[in-house]
């Protein structure tokens, strides 16, 4: 009951951000109370409303690249993704043929990617849950792991400390977290909450020990996606060098 309330709740504030897409609501509102059923009606085109796209809306080709390089050196076992949303960035993470496990709260957007990418992805498992409370399941410590963090709650909460408190215990992990304050590019924007949290050095430092982090150099790539990244590690990796990563700050004690 409370997972379809905040569901709903979601696709509420979604819909208010982008008035655009409303019209799509009489289409879905009969067909999302089975979980196996088609989420749209046949007459629906789904791309219209939720187009399937390059990763970060193809506004950021440098990102792409620079994930890509780090996946392809770091060799990761699996990929977890909090945030699965319309599936897009989920579908550029398993052309790696790499297993994936997106994690999305939202119940629509839950069964909106899965409907979209489970007949030609094999590799992806799909959570419908919290990623805070679902990112737990993977207590496997010594699998080495690539995460990208793009689930940032409502505008109150913060899933993101509970998560960085389990990935911790992974003993070879690269994280990058979305939407973060970029303190080498201080012209990208980045995720602020109404209780004064965000995603930034600043307000969770106390939650990075043991961590590397990294920032995309100054002005050295081009973006017409102005959201700030970091990236987080336990170990320098030389590789960090040839994708335009510089070491902001060390936690690794």
């Amino acid at each position: 009951m409370l997972q379809n309330i905040i569901s709903l709740f979601y696709l509420i504030w979604y819909l208010l951000k982008n008035p655009h897409k409303i019209n799509f609501l009489n289409s879905i509102k009969k067909n999302i109370n089975q979980e196996t059923a088609p989420i749209f009606s046949n007459n629906f085109n789904l791309n219209t409303y939720f187009p399937i796209s390059e990763p970060f809306d193809g506004k950021d080709q440098e990102l792409k690249s620079t994930i890509t390089k780090v996946i392809k050196n770091f060799q990761p076992f699996r990929i977890i993704e909090t945030g699965t949303h319309t599936g897009n960035t989920t579908r550029f993470f398993a052309k790696f043929n790499i297993q994936i496990e997106t994690i999305e709260i939202s119940r629509f957007f839950y069964l909106l990617s899965r409907n979209r990418l489970v007949e030609n992805y094999k590799n992806i498992n799909f959570y419908l849950g919290n990623s805070s409370e679902v990112i737990k399941q993977f207590n496997d410590f010594h699998i080495k792991t690539f995460v990208f963090i793009d689930a940032h709650g409502y505008e109150y909460s913060l899933p993101v400390i509970e998560e960085l408190s389990h990935l911790s215990k992974f003993e070879e992990i690269i994280i990058l977290i979305d939407d973060f304050k970029d303190e080498l590019n201080p012209n990208t924007s980045f995720s602020v909450y109404k209780n004064g949290a965000s995603l930034s050095y600043d307000y969770l430092k106390n939650y990075l020990d043991g961590f590397n982090l990294y920032f995309r150099k100054p002005k050295t790539y081009s973006s017409n996606r102005d959201r700030g990244i970091v990236i987080l590690s336990k170990k320098h990796y030389e590789f960090f060098n040839d994708v335009n990563l510089e070491l902001f700050k060390s936690r690794v004690i």
